[in-house]
């Protein structure tokens, strides 16, 4: 489900208020379902970000890989980030996905900003809604 527009911890309350949380995406296979999901829902324009469930807020180099950690499941081991990020200022803290073929890479800004966010339900619940 994609939900309106909110910084990254908006969003992520707004997920929970829903059963869900933000996409936490460890794999390719992952990756390329939420591709195909916002080019459903959002029709593929890059000027649609979209917060992803990964944060770097409690340090570089904490947990390794940088300290970017899958929101309340640990270490991120798998990424797609965008050539030359994540950025390694101590401002840019969470990490959000572009929207647009063919350009669905990652890239970390301010947790502040307002982006659109992809929140997952639990494993059980395989279909995504929008809301």
């Amino acid at each position: 489900m994609n939900v309106n527009t909110e910084s990254w911890m908006q969003a992520s309350i707004l997920c929970r208020g829903y059963g869900a949380t933000l996409v936490v995406i460890d794999s390719a296979e992952k990756q390329a379902q939420v591709e195909s999901y916002l080019v459903s829902k959002l029709g593929g324009t890059t000027t649609d970000t979209v917060w992803i469930g990964i944060t770097n807020t409690f340090g570089e180099y904490v947990a390794g890989n940088g300290g970017w950690i899958n929101y309340g499941q640990g270490p991120q081991t798998y990424t797609n980030w965008e050539t030359g990020y994540p950025l390694t200022t101590s401002k840019y803290n969470c990490g959000y996905m572009l929207n647009g073929s063919p350009n669905t890479k990652w890239r970390n800004a301010q947790c502040l900003d307002s982006k659109k966010a992809v929140c997952e339900y639990p494993s059980e619940q395989t279909t995504p809604t929008k809301r």
